[in-house]
Formats: structure tokens, sequence, C-alpha cells
């Protein structure tokens, strides 16, 4: 008899089935192959999906249930949402690497993706909104559970890529190497267009710190398929050979930079790449992208990806910055070197020199104000914060905090039209850029700092030379003084004429330092606003507070910001009641400061008053709760 053979009937477990009338995958391939995705994944192809739309499918594997949508569920996001989701969904995909750049500490730290909550697409996103440069993004970590305030995002490569980016850097910079460096630089961008023909067409554009850049970023994206990463790499180092400078080369290598031909490219397995949109880089196309509306400008960015434009020339704006951080020119003995021509004058010519060049243009803008549109950064904001944290408010307890309201004083008053934040109301955006500037203060250059040094010295020398920058920041001029070496002396004699100023010398042991006396109400600078989190709180408190009208909100707010300006990081002050009630706005009156206060308590943001002192004086010792003083801290206050 036969043996009858009987086949195995396997039946391969289903992939896609229907469960309660959904559509269920599991597999990642069928559900994109089927026209379905998650929210994100259509997001971050341009495409939203309206909160009214339900869930059409799942996906199901490995205890994971993640609802799916369909693409004719999908509606095509509006202008700029749409280029800033492609535009990460460009550069970002799925790296098992990331980069965190601590708000705090400035530490560059490596985490697996998975250790992140939610997806890095989101935290990038946000980090272009520009409301986050002064407390950093927000970024919750799995294990261990904590949160980190981050600037800057880095990602690494996988073993494919569509971009890659020549980092050219100049650190430790000297006059002689940023010499070279600019050199390399000008060659560089001239070999872009080149480089990309032979690559198979794409775009180029360059990424650089805005304030004393030493180095950029030269990111180039490839069209088509994305190529295996080591192969790039190894095409584009052997395009860099070929077309290297022997002279050019030789004056690298004497100045301790990479020879053209070992430019690091990147992003490469176990090197992490930083990118772009941060509030303090800027980006530059064919010319330099501003913020848009409070956000970086990806919808221009991406326009210029789209057209494969690779002719872009940043070099005269880079050089501009460049130099300007050093303080330097060129130096005249290198080889084949051509001298920079800048387009910003007044930033070539600030630098500290024995000619008096460097302060004449900082006592110019102290006293003449904004007299160029869109560059108050780089030209004014952190030359005039520096001067002052250094010499007029040099080992001042509350350093910090008059740099801060000095130099917005002085650019509300100073602005001349020609400041746009200051024209469109954004005035929190100043406060935050000031508040960095202050922060990363411990940058400046070694030479800056020493050439303050020797004004402090001098000034103590010299008490009746000495000429002050508040005083000048202070003084309104009828018509502009022209400041430059020759009129220097004449600067003090034109204070005297307007009526001197509200700036005295400190008594013993601070002879070159400054003080501000306490001005009337109506001129004080207004209180910085009050750090995200205790606003966020002190609003929540105002809306369950009963019988209290809307109006009121505005006025409890602003005494909020009052109190924590006047008090301080020291965290308790005593305040006579007139100047609390001027701080609150309301008069005479004391039954709603007292009311007000009250709320203030109810929020934890005050948490006590005590009368103090003799019925004649009438102080209050005032103080705050200690999470609302380490937000101030972490504020910048």
């Amino acid at each position: 008899m036969n043996a009858t053979v009987r086949k195995n009937n396997v039946v391969p477990s289903p992939t896609i089935s229907d469960a309660g009338g959904l559509r269920t995958f599991s597999k990642w391939d069928e559900v994109t192959s089927h026209g379905y995705g998650t929210r994100n994944y259509w997001l971050y192809n341009g495409l939203g999906i309206s909160k009214k739309e339900q869930t059409t499918a799942h996906f199901s594997a490995d205890g994971k249930f993640v609802p799916l949508f369909h693409r004719k569920q999908t509606r095509l996001l509006a202008e700029p949402q749409h280029s800033r989701r492609l535009l990460i969904s460009r550069f970002i995909h799925k790296p098992e690497v990331v980069g965190l750049k601590s708000h705090e500490t400035g530490d560059i730290t490596q985490w697996h993706q998975s250790a992140l909550f939610g997806s890095l697409r989101d935290l990038v996103y946000k980090s272009f909104n520009y409301k986050y440069s002064h407390k950093g993004v927000s970024t919750p970590l799995r294990w261990p559970r904590q949160t980190l305030r981050v600037d800057d995002f880095y990602v690494r490569a996988g073993d494919y890529t569509n971009w890659f980016v020549l980092d050219v850097d100049n650190h430790d910079a000297t006059a002689e190497s940023t010499n070279a460096h600019l050199m390399l630089v000008k060659r560089l961008v001239s070999l872009m267009p080149a480089l990309v023909r032979v690559l198979g067409g794409g775009s180029v554009f360059y990424a650089y710190r805005q304030d004393s850049p030493q180095g950029i970023h030269i990111w180039v994206t490839l069209h088509g398929l994305p190529r295996i990463t080591k192969n790039l790499h190894a095409k584009v180092r052997d395009f860099l050979k070929s077309h290297s400078d022997p002279d050019l080369d030789r004056e690298l290598d004497r100045r301790g930079l990479r020879k053209m031909q070992a430019t690091e490219i990147l992003p490469t397995e176990g090197h992490l790449i930083r990118l772009f949109g941060s509030c303090y880089r800027r980006v530059f196309t064919t010319t330099e992208l501003k913020p848009k509306a409070g956000w970086f400008d990806a919808e221009a960015l991406y326009r210029h990806i789209l057209a494969k434009v690779t002719d872009g020339n940043p070099y005269p704006r880079y050089a501009d910055l460049a130099l300007a951080g050093l303080q330097a020119d060129p130096a005249p003995d290198s080889p084949s070197s051509t001298k920079v021509e800048g387009c910003l004058p007044n930033l070539l010519i600030t630098r500290p020199d024995k000619k008096g060049n460097y302060f004449a243009s900082l006592v110019d803008s102290a006293l003449n104000g904004v007299r160029e549109a869109d560059i108050l950064f780089e030209s004014y904001l952190s030359l005039l914060s520096r001067a002052l944290f250094y010499r007029d408010f040099h080992d001042h307890p509350n350093q910090r905090h008059l740099v801060v309201s000095t130099v917005m004083d002085w650019i509300e008053r100073k602005h001349n039209g020609m400041v746009t934040r200051i024209n469109k109301g954004n005035r929190r955006n100043l406060v935050a850029v000031c508040h960095h500037i202050v922060r990363h203060m411990h940058e400046t250059p070694p030479a800056i700092q020493d050439y303050w040094a020797k004004v402090r010295e001098n000034d103590a020398k010299y008490p009746n030379q000495r000429i002050s920058l508040v005083a000048c920041m202070k003084a309104e001029l009828k018509t502009p003084f022209l400041v430059t070496k020759g009129t220097l002396q004449q600067v003090n004699r034109l204070l005297e004429g307007l009526g001197g100023s509200q700036v005295e010398e400190v008594e013993k042991g601070y002879t070159y330092n400054s003080k501000v006396n306490p001005l009337p109400p109506s001129s004080r600078s207004p209180p910085p606003p009050l750090p995200p989190l205790v606003e966020a709180r002190l609003r929540d408190h105002l809306a369950r507070v009963k019988g209290l009208q809307a109006r009121t909100h505005g006025r409890i707010i602003n005494l909020a910001r009052g109190l924590l300006d006047e008090i301080g990081l020291e965290g308790k002050r005593r305040i006579q009641w007139k100047r609390m009630n001027e701080i609150a706005g309301l008069g005479r009156g004391r039954r709603l400061t007292d009311r007000y206060k009250k709320i203030l308590v109810g929020a934890e943001i005050l948490k006590s008053w005590k009368f103090s002192g003799s019925p004649k004086v009438k102080a209050t010792l005032y103080r705050l709760t200690d999470w609302v003083i380490r937000e101030m801290k972490e504020a910048g206050y």
C-alpha cells in the first residue's frame, strides 16, 4: 500500500486584516504601500489631517497599536507650516543617535533616539520658533527621567544620505589664521557649482554663527535617491583633492588649519552635525535669511532647495562677521592674500587698537543711536553690552540686570525707526536677545577683555577725562554729533551742555564704575517680562479668581513684573508704600494694592509681606517664593 504523504498546510499569518471594521496592518512597508500613514507621517509630507477625521486603520505589532489615516483624509498644509515640515523631513529621517546641546551648561550629549519622548522632528520644529531662544527647547527624556533645555539639535549619518556638509573651522582664531581661513572659504564657494554638477545636481546653502563666527557650514543637498554615505564622501574627497591649491594648502598648514583636501565632511558615522535654524546663527542662500514673524524662514530655504541654486556667495557677509568678531584685519604678510573689503564699515573699525577708533565708534552709537537697519545684534547690542559689562557696571552686584535694562532703554529711545522688532512692538524678543548676550559674556575674546581692563585702569588714573557710556546712552541730542578720535574730548562738554547726566562715580574702590541714580517713574525703563512659567502660573490663577474683571489681569501681571524687577534674585526686599503704589500703578490708594498682593500670594509668586521699620518710613519686607527665584535665574534676571 502506497503511503500517503500529507503536505503541511502552513498558512502564513495575515499582515492585513479587518478587525471591528478597521483595517489592521502588522508590517510598516505595507502601511505606506496601501496609502496609509500616521498623523506625524503625513505632517512631515506637508499634509495635515483635520481633528474631525476618524482613524480608518491601525498598525498592530509587538504590543504597539498605532492609529492610521488614508491619504484621502489629508489636506495640504498652508504656508509657512508646509515648508517647515517638508524642510525638516528633508534632513531628518530616523537617526539612531541624536545630539542635544544643553542650554544650561553648553555641553553636547548623545542619546539614542528611543530615549526621547515624542519625535525629534517636532523638537526641531519648535526650535525654529525663536520665542524658545532665551530658554531653550524643553526636551523630556524617558531615561533617566529628566527634562533638558536644548539650544541646538544634532544628527548622525546613517548608511544612506542625500545631503552632506563641508565643515570649515577656524577655532582659536588669530588674524593670520582668519586670513587663511577666509581664502579657503572663498575658494570653496567658487567650486560649489562644479561639485554639485559632478554629483548630479542639487543646491547649496551656508550656515554660520551671527556673532564672532569661527567657522562655516557648507550644506549641499542632492536630488534623486539617497546615496551610500561612504561612497558619497569618497567622491567629494576626490573632487577636493583634484582642485586643491598647493600655495593655499601650505598657508593653511602654516596656520594650523586643515588643508582643503582634508576638509571635514559631515555627517559621518560617529560624528554629529548641528542642524540649521537657530536664532543666533544665520543661513545664507543667495542672501542672508532674516527671521520671519519670529520664526526661522524655512519657506525661503525650501524654495531655494527646490530651485537647485548653487551660486550663492556668502563670502562678503561672512568675512565681515569673522573680521568683526576677531576685531582685527588679516595679516598683511600672508602670501597670495587679498584684503577683505567689508560692507559694514562700523564693524571693521570697532576694534580695540591704540588709535581710539573702537571707543569712538561706541560713543558715537551711544549718543546717536541706531543708524543702520537690521544689523542690531552684531553692530550695536553685542558691542555696547560688552562695554557696559566690562567697564561701566564692572563688579557691580546687579551687573547683568543693569546691562540689559540700560541697553533696552537705549534701544527704545534711539532706535531711529531702524529696528524692525521695535516698529512691530516685539520688545520681548529684544529683551531675550540682551539676556542671551549677557549670559554668554564669558565667551568674549581675551583681547577684548584685556582692552577693557586697560580702560578701567586709565579711568582710575584720569577720572576727569572719563567719558561715561551710560551718560551718552541717556543723553538726548537734538542734532547728530559726529564722534571721531579727534572729537572724543568734546563729548564731556557736550554732556554738560545738555544739563549733565543721571550718572555719578561710585566711591572708594569702584572709581572706574558707574551707577544709575533713581529716576522718576515716568522715565524708568519698563521691567523685563515675567519668566514664561511664572506668567503661565499667574494667568492660570487669574482665570480662577472669582469677581475679577478681565481688564484687571493686565494690571496684576504688570505688578508682578515690577515686583520681580524691584526685588531681584535675592528674593526679599523692603519697599516703601509709595514706591509699591508706583509699581502697581495705582496712585496713592492701598486697598487695591493689598488685594493684588493677595492674588500674587495665591498664585505662589509672592511668599509673604511683613511691615517693618518705623511708621514714618512705612516700609514692608516682601519675599518671593523659591521656585520663582529659580525661574528668574533661568531667564537671566
